[in-house]
């Protein structure tokens, strides 16, 4: 499928504003060149680990309903977006929020739900919790977890399928050994 620039009404996420991206597209796994800079923390997506071994992810847009933001695996040309729950972050199960920004080791998940997605976890936040990367396109379809896309609308991420599949083929050829992910979040500090 080729790229399709967003209009301006339908690029309506705070991306926009937080990005020094040129031109947002559809389909951004082939189209975007340029690498988001995280300015609020002072460094580019490829000081995050140039291995393919570390997600960088930033929130920018939150919501009554969730959080959006973009992110990247520095090293390859692998980048999207997630939608998590809303806030307030905690490391509180059974609330349906976001985990705290901080830094998570990565595992495959052998639970009987969402196998073989990547599961996040640190000293606050447990496997137990089970905090998962996995397929999904509403605040409705994650109890916790990340949802990766393509293309954000409101309170949605788009093409989940095509870029979870792109991140978990990843980490199948490289291994999940040392695999971790780096949460920013400027918007809630």
């Amino acid at each position: 499928m080729g790229c399709r620039k967003l209009s301006y009404y339908e690029n309506t996420t705070a991306f926009r504003e937080a990005s020094p991206l040129k031109v947002v597209y559809k389909n951004p796994q082939v189209c975007r060149k340029e690498k988001p800079v995280f300015r609020e923390v002072g460094e580019t997506l490829e000081q995050g680990g140039g291995s393919g071994r570390t997600i960088i992810y930033q929130r920018t847009t939150a919501t009554d309903n969730s959080t959006i933001g973009n992110f990247s695996i520095p090293g390859t040309d692998i980048n999207g977006y997630f939608l998590e729950p809303a806030g307030p972050s905690t490391t509180t199960p059974n609330l349906d929020r976001r985990i705290p920004a901080g830094t998570y080791n990565l595992e495959w998940n052998t639970g009987p739900r969402y196998p073989n997605a990547l599961r996040l976890y640190n000293d606050q936040v447990p496997r137990s919790r089970a905090i998962l990367i996995h397929i999904g396109n509403y605040p409705g379809d994650t109890q916790g977890c990340l949802l990766p896309g393509c293309s954000t609308g409101t309170d949605a991420v788009w093409r989940s399928g095509p870029k979870f599949n792109q991140v978990i083929n990843h980490f199948n050829t490289i291994g999940i050994g040392g695999a971790r992910m780096i949460i920013y979040d400027p918007i809630n500090p």
